[in-house]
Parts: structure tokens; C-alpha cells; sequence
């Protein structure tokens, strides 16, 4: 699974093998040359493991606590980015002003202007406690996926804390999460163990699906055969000309049982899969094409959404044991 998962990263951030991260982590591995991405991906994951695991370094922090230092510093308002504090703060101020108006009270809130200063000054403290729940609702992914570390493996942990960047105000009616920018001030999404899981399993059954296992893979190169009318074909061809041609009809037919056996093993599993979702009985067909769609798109936001909602309180514990289940710290 962990090539799969290198893979599946490289789907999902597709300029993350080039990066100057991963660079780094090739240099450091001390191979002269990596050109494959799962590879490259690898070699980071690799580095960044060592990160986690280093105990200590100067000042008695691990190399975890650095880490989490360093994310928390880009994913958490920055109150020393005066720019940003004022934009936030006229944000406040401006929503406070339609609040007003709606209510009637319009012209008191036009009778004076705010510079700058009193609007830095009125809303600081506010914006300054937004930053603080940021940093908790944080905290609490960070702390959970520390404790659980045996129970997912690194490059899905990456895939959640890359994911939970971009992730902004939740929206019940379309079960989705806004995109989040740097003027968002709004909590991270809140910690679920069981959500959490649930998306770990709806990805490792995804990426089952979208690939032929090595058993199949010799049967078909060692079985598959040209059907006779493209063999006769190939046969009228200039004979320099036959090897190529048969080469290249045999890679297309290859490539035809290869997506005939994963169709065939699509339906079977996700019939599978699905049977293990409890889903509303009065919606089930509905919501299980929606979160087949999720499944396709493998984008965590749709899918944790999709488990927050839709199979909160009805997640089928018994096909999640060892997964959703937090392990006691230090064990």
C-alpha cells in the first residue's frame, strides 16, 4: 500500500514530487538520480519520518513539536501581519454594518468613520481569539494524529494535514467545506476519530479499485492473445514491420483486459463497500451514487464532509476496528 499511497499523493498534488521539499529529500537520501515520482515521494516521506521520530533537538523540542510549530505558524492567523489584521478587522466591521442595517439601526452606524487605528484597536482582541480557536481545533487533528500514528500511515496523514489547509466553513446543505484563505477566520473543521477512519477506508477501497493486482497482471500478459483477424492483418504487413506491429496490438489488447477486469471488480467491490455504510433507508440509492462520486474524486474534504453528515452516528464499527479506534498514547 505504501507505493500506492506514494502514487496516490502525487495525483492529488501533482507538483509535489518536483517540489524544493522533495528535492531536498533526494539529495539527502544521497542517490545521484531518482526519476521516478513514486520514488521521489518516497524519499520524502522517508525524511519527514525522521523528523517525526528525532526526540529531541536544541532547546529540548522533538522533531514533532517543530513541525507542528512550523504548520501552526502557516495554517493559523497571523496577528504580526498588520496588513492582515486590518483587513480582517474592516471585514468585521463591515458585517457588523450589514448586521445593523438589517435590523434598522443604519443610520447610527453611519453617523461616524473608523480610521484605521480604532478599527485595529476595536477588533484585535476578537481577531486575536479567532487565531486562538484556530490553533486549538489545530491542536486537536495534530494531537489525534500523533496518538494514532500506528493507525494510519504517514503519507494519509500528509494527505489530511495538506487537505485540512484548504478546508473553510463547513456547508450543511450541500455537505461540502469553502475553500479557506488567509482571511478566513473561521475554526479547522472539528476532529471526528470515526469521520477520520471512514475516509481512510473510503480511499485504501478507491485506490484497491484502480489497480490490477500483480497475480492478474502475469495472467494477462501470459494469456492474452491477438484475436485472428488482426493477426492476418499484421501478416500482410512488410515483415520488418510485423515485430512493431504486433508489439503494439498485443499492449492494446493487454490494455483492454486490464480495464475489462477492473470494471468487472469495480462493481463487486463497491457493492461490497457500500453494504458496509449504513446509510438512510429512505435516501440509500441517492446517497450511495453521491458518495461513489466522492469516492471517485478522493478528495478529503468531500468524503469527511459525506461521514460528518451522512453516516454520523450509523458508521459501521465493526468493519473499522483498528482503525477508528484511538490507541492509548506511549503504546
Amino acid at each position: 500500500m505504501e507505493n500506492k499511497g506514494n502514487a496516490f499523493l502525487n495525483t492529488q498534488y501533482p507538483s509535489l514530487s518536483s517540489s524544493k521539499e522533495v528535492k531536498r529529500a533526494v539529495i539527502a537520501s544521497g542517490e545521484a538520480r531518482i526519476g521516478n515520482k513514486e520514488e521521489r515521494t518516497g524519499f520524502y516521506l522517508g525524511r519527514l519520518e525522521k523528523i517525526l521520530t528525532r526526540k529531541r533537538y536544541g532547546g529540548g523540542k522533538s522533531g514533532q513539536d517543530m513541525l507542528e510549530h512550523l504548520l501552526v505558524a502557516e495554517m493559523v492567523l497571523d496577528m504580526e501581519n498588520e496588513e492582515l489584521v486590518l483587513k480582517l478587522a474592516k471585514g468585521l466591521y463591515e458585517s457588523q454594518k450589514r448586521i445593523a442595517i438589517e435590523r434598522g439601526q443604519g443610520s447610527d452606524v453611519e453617523k461616524y468613520e473608523m480610521t484605521d487605528e480604532h478599527l485595529i484597536e476595536k477588533y484585535k482582541g476578537a481577531i486575536r481569539e479567532k487565531a486562538e480557536i484556530q490553533k486549538r481545533s489545530l491542536g486537536a487533528w495534530f494531537t489525534y494524529l500523533k496518538e494514532n500514528d500506528a493507525q494510519y500511515p504517514l503519507w494519509f496523514r500528509y494527505y489530511v494535514v495538506r487537505s485540512l489547509m484548504d478546508m473553510g466553513q463547513f456547508n450543511r446543505d450541500d455537505v461540502t467545506y469553502t475553500n479557506r484563505s488567509e482571511t478566513t477566520i473561521s475554526a479547522y473543521p472539528e476532529m471526528n476519530a470515526e469521520a477520520l477512519a471512514f475516509v481512510y477506508k473510503s480511499v485504501e477501497h478507491q485506490l484497491s479499485t484502480e489497480s490490477v493486482p500483480q497475480e492478474v497482471e502475469e495472467a494477462i500478459i501470459r494469456d492474452v492473445k491477438l484475436d485472428e483477424d488482426i493477426r492476418v492483418k499484421i501478416a500482410t504487413l512488410k515483415e520488418e514491420s510485423q515485430y512493431n506491429a504486433t508489439q503494439s496490438a498485443l499492449k492494446n489488447a493487454r490494455a483492454k483486459a486490464r480495464t475489462e477486469y477492473l470494471q468487472k471488480q469495480k462493481e463487486k467491490q463497491n457493492k461490497t463497500f457500500l453494504e458496509g455504510v449504513s446509510l438512510d433507508d429512505d435516501r440509500k440509492e441517492e446517497l450511495s451514487e453521491e458518495l461513489l462520486k466522492r469516492l471517485g474524486t478522493k478528495k478529503f474534504s468531500n468524503l469527511y464532509a459525506f461521514a460528518q453528515v451522512e453516516t454520523a452516528g450509523n458508521l459501521d464499527r465493526e468493519s473499522l476496528v483498528g482503525e477508528w479506534e484511538p490507541r492509548t498514547a506511549g503504546v
